[in-house]
């Protein structure tokens, strides 16, 4: 859902160890609580 992406796209932002995983890549964002 939207709401799952905007979180995981919050989090990228202000996440330093968890945008340097993702850069470069395409995340797949499934339905899930996204509540890390």
């Amino acid at each position: 859902s939207r709401v799952n992406v905007a979180a995981f796209m919050n989090k990228l932002i202000t996440d330093q160890n968890l945008w340097e995983k993702w850069k470069g890549q395409m995340p797949v964002i499934y339905k899930s609580n996204y509540n890390d």
